[in-house]
């Protein structure tokens, strides 16, 4: 009877706490018996507590609860677990009157629950590994067989929360409905039937029907409605297939349909190719919806859970009454939330009395623990005492007083140990013996028919008493999982029921294979098409073609066949994005706010977090380079995205005809240079030189970006074609590419070794200019609509929602009010007359271990980067008549290079420019030597400039001492520069500069147009 016991303990005790007037004794009789049928049961007010969130049920109902346990041949007959309508209204905890008695219980079971998952957590870390390997085996074979035999039926669920108090007047409601969850035994085909003979092999299908949530803002409650009317209502609230929706809901998500296949072989790895557990999942459709109204009155919705939140300890000086009718009550209400919650204890807490009393709780509740210990059945004055006294003490000192109290227990029962040593022979003459004897006899049979059972469950589990999980083959892929989900929408509505904008995404598929004998997992997941889309057009489309995916991923952890501990693949087809910027402003609208959220406490946690993640660094010498050799994770690294290409059109002809300007990334590549992370032995560690083995510790990255072009194309032009030419007159930036060398430092506390280093190399930028692409350009930013109206900027006031709740946000202030309180000198305590010992000499002290973390802290190179442009050049040309560009000036500027090193305080940059030349196309150079005639050149023999900068940080130590005090010093060297006058080319460039000046009038409207957009956002 051992399983029919724990199965009635687990009912009694997760559905005791979710349903009122719970007859147990009536529940056991039916667990015994092998039937549990239940009907008609209330919900428990805090039902839903586990959320963690400020609500409670106001109506709860449980319509049918069927159990059938075959106990006669529990390992061969199903379990039919069946669940028949589960409906739930839930409220805020403010919208219900205060209960002191039913807060004392909440907080009640909130510590003990947190005491439990405590005390749960110490045995698990004190628990032996082989234990926990034969547990796991155990509950590995028991989880097959429970899953072997149940089959579940739940249907007909709704759980709804009414707030009728964020917003006045309206009634904002939330709601999660499902019309149907099974499980169901298959055979191998996936066809449902019932498995009587015994086999290693079994099948199982999970059907998911209509699971639905929605919003709706401003509806009807369902509060005060009878009981028949209230389940009917219900219950006709829940979708019966995708197409017949409640009218009356506005759904954030649409009913989805799942269906998952699980295969199960119990004497896994028996056939290589067999998976222990074979998931397969596939959802059809998932159509999620937000509404304007549902976003910005969610927002407020939170906003409403954080003042519950912060107001719960607050609630028990509320008045009943309204502000208007009890002035007076309200201010009491004021005053005693933070004299009672904050003043009053902090000034408690330090005195002596206070301190005596919690010293004295704390002890007692040691020694009684020390007798719930030695109970097997604690005395109910016991539980009594111990209760009191948890209602008093915090968790943490519950928690170190049970800890001191087994621990003094474990000590006291040692000794009585070593001490009696047994009955002995004076104790079977005095009669001690017989109790002895009767006591254990009575526990050998219970032992014996606990014994009886387990042997029962083992033979079914076929399960050996101390067997630990088998060691699969490395190349074994014990558990294997798939997802599939056809179509994944999402949209955003505006006022009207419109698209302010929507998103698809189709063939979101993901695959997860696990090899518990290597260690290793691996995930393959895959996009096949992407778009967002308005009412007006499609903003941003994926460009993969034929059979290829828009995204791939492959993540390895301990990949086979490879020397890398991890691997990452990811494939990226382009994106075209096309701006339309009212469609643009008009999503950006739809999430703006006059009263944007306050994230002051979020961001100063963040910070927070930050500052905790700061280390004092020490010198690391070659056996800690050697250490860190060691423990390298090695990354096999291949990303390769084809970056989007941005359309920028004329606003004002979305349609096409009209000029664009066509910005394409190009495609950028991310690989790793993998090296072996052999740690070196001793004798060549010592023959290996420093440097040698400095070059090992930096894991290397090399990224390289290929064709990143604009283009400016002018109605009729063909942009397309463009994008695989080297060179073509649409060109307004020649296809560039550029590599890049990464590289981490594997150890953070080196002074020889950058924490990061950065190697940048660009072959050639070459622009090219003229003034029709000049006019084109012109033309689509004067087409740019001015931006809206930001509605904080509209707003003349703040908004102001009146919750009844206190606006106390913690006690920041008090905090800096009692801090102030702290260095006021009251003159009750006697002076201490302060002391130092005598100063030693700079010659004979040593540094500190903290001087020395400060010093390595300064000379660590945090960044170093390296970056070379060996040419750029500008052109600038003339539309001619005939369509062809004529130059009419060039520069050319080569040999651009820059050095960055950033320490903690101080940071020097290093850069010059090697030639620079500026040529005139149009007329001959003087002397036969050049074609062309340069109007600017400089010194063949030198560089044209070099500058030096250092910066320095005023709170870094050596600010006066090597840097002077000076935070920021520039050293410029300039060569001479040659200018050559020319009568042909002065005359030329006047010329061409005249048809520029059309374009004038663009740019002054171009001005206007900004300015007035900025002021009216400002």
């Amino acid at each position: 009877m051992v399983f029919e016991s724990i199965v009635a303990e687990l009912l009694n005790k997760y559905l005791g706490s979710f349903v009122e007037s719970l007859d147990s004794s009536q529940l056991n009789l039916g667990i015994f018996g092998g039937t549990v049928q239940l009907e008609n049961l209330a919900i428990r007010e805090e039902a839903l507590v586990e959320l963690g969130l400020p609500i409670l049920v106001k109506r709860g109902h449980l319509r049918k609860l069927d159990l059938k346990i075959p106990w006669k041949n529990l390992y061969r007959d199903p379990v039919e677990v069946s669940i028949d309508g589960v409906y739930v209204l839930a409220q805020p905890t403010h919208a219900t009157k205060y209960d002191a008695k039913k807060d004392e219980e909440s907080k009640r079971k909130k510590k003990t629950e947190e005491l439990k998952e405590i005390e749960e957590a110490q045995r698990n870390a004190l628990e032996d590994k082989a234990k926990k390997q034969e547990k796991d085996g155990f509950a590995v074979k028991l989880a097959m067989q429970v899953v072997r035999n149940v089959q579940v039926s739940i249907t007909d669920i709704h759980i709804r929360y009414e707030d009728p108090i964020t917003i006045p007047g309206k009634l904002l409601s939330y709601g999660v409905t499902l019309e149907k969850l099974a499980v169901q035994t298959t055979d191998r085909n996936w066809n449902p039937t019932f498995v009587t003979e015994e086999s290693s092999k079994f099948w199982k299908i999970v059907d998911l029907s209509c699971l639905s949530a929605y919003c709706d803002i401003d509806g009807e409650s369902l509060v005060d409605v009878s009981t028949e009317k209230w389940e009917r209502a219900f219950s006709a609230m829940i979708p019966r297939r995708r197409d017949n929706v409640h009218p009356a809901h506005q759904y954030l998500i649409s009913p989805i349909s799942a269906e998952a296949h699980l295969a199960i072989d119990k004497n896994a790895p028996s056939d290589p190719n067999s998976p222990q557990v074979d998931v397969s999942m596939n959802i059809h459709q998932v159509a999620l919806a937000v509404g304007k109204d549902q976003f910005h009155s969610s927002l407020v919705v939170v906003e409403q859970f954080d003042r519950m939140a912060t107001n719960l300890p607050y609630r028990k000086y509320k008045p009943p009454a309204a502000l208007k009718a009890d002035r007076r009550g309200w201010w009491n209400y004021a005053i005693n939330s933070v004299l009672k919650e904050d003043v009053e204890p902090r000034l408690r807490q330090w005195s002596w009395a206070n301190i005596k009393k919690h010293r004295g709780l704390v002890r007692r509740y040691e020694e009684q623990w020390q007798v719930r210990l030695s109970q097997k059945e604690p005395s109910k004055p016991v539980k009594a005492t111990l209760q009191m006294l948890e209602d008093q003490l915090d968790v943490f000192n519950l928690t170190l007083a049970r800890q001191r109290a087994a621990a003094e227990y474990k000590r006291e029962t040692g000794k009585k140990a070593k001490k009696s040593g047994g009955g002995g022979w004076f104790g079977g003459l005095f009669g001690g013996g017989g109790s002895g004897a009767a006591k254990e006899k009575t526990a050998e049979e219970k032992e014996a028919l606990e014994a009886a059972e387990r042997r029962k469950l083992y033979s079914a589990l076929n399960y050996v008493e101390g067997e630990r999980p088998g060691d699969f083959p490395p190349a074994y892929v014990a558990r294997k999982m798939s997802f599939k989900l056809g179509a994944v929408s999402f949209a955003l509505t505006g006022d009207k029921g419109e698209n302010v904008t929507k998103l698809l995404t189709r063939e979101v598929c993901a695959d997860l294979n696990q090899r518990p004998g290597a260690n290793a997992i691996s995930v393959a997941a895959s996009v096949s098409s992407f778009q967002v889309s308005t009412e007006r057009t499609v903003l941003v489309t994926s460009q993969n073609t034929g059979s290829e995916k828009m995204l791939q991923l492959e993540f390895d952890k301990n990949p086979m066949k490879s020397i890398a501990d991890m691997r990452v693949k990811l494939v990226a087809q382009p994106l075209q994005v096309y701006a339309d910027l009212e469609s643009v402003f008009e999503v950006v609208k739809f999430f703006d706010r006059a009263d944007p959220l306050d994230l002051h406490t979020l961001s100063a946690a963040a910070n927070n977090q930050f500052q905790n993640l700061q280390q004092n660094l020490s010198d690391a010498g070659k056996a800690e380079l050697n250490y860190a050799l060691e423990k390298r994770q090695l990354i096999d690294l291949d990303v390769l995205v084809r970056a989007p290409v941005v359309i920028m059109p004329d606003q004002r002809n979305l349609q096409g005809g009209g000029p664009h300007i066509v910005v394409d990334l190009g495609s950028l590549r991310l690989s790793s240079d993998l090296q072996p992370s052999t740690p070196l032995s001793g004798a060549d560690l010592m023959t290996t030189s420093l440097e040698e083995l400095e070059e090992q510790m930096y894991d290397r990255f090399a990224v390289s970006l290929e064709k990143l072009q604009v283009i400016v194309a002018g109605p009729g032009d063909d942009w397309k074609a463009v994008q695989a030419a080297e060179r073509h007159p649409l060109h307004l930036l020649h296809p560039v590419r550029m590599k890049l060398g990464l590289e981490k430092s594997l150890t953070d506390n080196s002074t020889r070794l950058p924490l990061i280093k950065v190697n940048g190399d660009i072959p050639l930028l070459h622009l090219h200019a003229s003034d029709y692409k000049l006019k084109q350009i012109f033309q689509i930013l004067e087409s740019i609509p001015k931006p809206p109206v930001r509605a904080s900027a509209a707003s003349s006031s703040p908004v102001i929602i009146d919750s009844g709740l206190p606006l106390v946000r913690g006690t920041v202030a008090m905090d800096d009010v009692f801090a102030a309180v702290a260095f006021v000198d009251d003159g009750d305590d006697d002076e201490e007359e302060e002391f130092s010992s005598c100063p030693t000499s700079p010659e004979a002290s040593e540094p500190s271990e903290e001087e020395k973390s400060l010093r390595t802290t300064l000379d660590v190179t945090k960044f170093y980067g390296a970056f070379t442009v060996k040419e750029v050049s500008l052109t600038v040309a003339e539309r001619l008549s005939d369509g062809t560009d004529k130059p009419r000036i060039e520069l050319a500027l080569e040999n651009l290079q820059a050095t960055v090193a950033q320490k903690e305080f101080d940071m020097a940059i290093s850069a010059k420019a090697g030639k620079l030349a500026v040529s005139d196309p149009t007329v001959k150079g003087v002397g036969s030597d050049s074609d062309h005639l340069y109007i600017l050149r400089s010194d063949p023999g030198a560089n044209l400039i070099d500058v030096e900068l250092a910066q320095a940080s005023p709170d870094g130590p050596e600010f006066a001492s090597k840097f002077n005090s000076t935070e920021t010093a520039i050293g410029v060297d300039m060569s001479a520069i040659h200018v050559t006058a020319h009568q042909d080319s002065l005359m030329n460039l006047m010329m061409f500069a005249n048809t520029l000046q059309e374009m004038q009038y663009v740019i002054c409207s171009l001005k206007l147009s900004l300015l007035f957009g900025l002021c009216s956002n400002v």
